[in-house]
């Protein structure tokens, strides 16, 4: 590895944040450049300090008005939640069941049953063999016979 990408890596490679084989790139290149032992040692250093002082603690003031910040937070949201809950708890569900019961009525206006040589079921069960009063179809109507027989020779 050269030193410009070790160097640049280094602070990771301190941390062990790197794959085992850049780890083990940059080990190598650490045990016999000068400047990277340093700047480990440099880094060794820091890390000490850091971990002799104690943890801050935030103030008390600022722990309060944090506290504070949060409570107006938390009341804003349930403004902006109650000023659409119409919407959510009545008008939506509404809309959609008003929606889904008008495509039921339209389908029920319209609905023909249709069989798969594309006739309808009328024009496939009447039979031209048996009499007329004897016929009948799912629209209950009797058909007359002629009216049968002229739709039979147009198609």
């Amino acid at each position: 590895m050269n030193h410009k990408k070790a160097e640049k890596i280094l602070s990771v490679f301190y941390d062990f944040e790197l794959s085992e084989k850049e780890h083990l790139e940059v080990a190598e290149h650490a045990e016999v450049c000068k400047s990277c032992q340093f700047t480990l040692k440099q880094l060794e250093g820091i890390s000490a300090v850091f971990s002799r002082s104690a943890a801050l603690q935030p103030s008390e003031s600022f722990t309060n008005r944090f506290i504070d910040h949060l409570a107006h937070l938390e009341i804003s949201v349930k403004k902006v939640g109650q000023r659409f809950s119409f919407l959510n708890d009545l008008f939506f569900p509404l809309a959609g069941y008003s929606f889904a019961l008008l495509l039921m009525i339209t389908a029920v206006m319209h609905w023909e049953p249709y069989m798969a040589s594309g006739k309808t079921i009328t024009e496939s069960m009447l039979l031209t063999n048996i009499p007329q009063e004897t016929q009948w179809s799912f629209s209950q109507e009797k058909p007359e016979m002629t009216n049968l027989l002229a739709t039979k020779e147009e198609a």
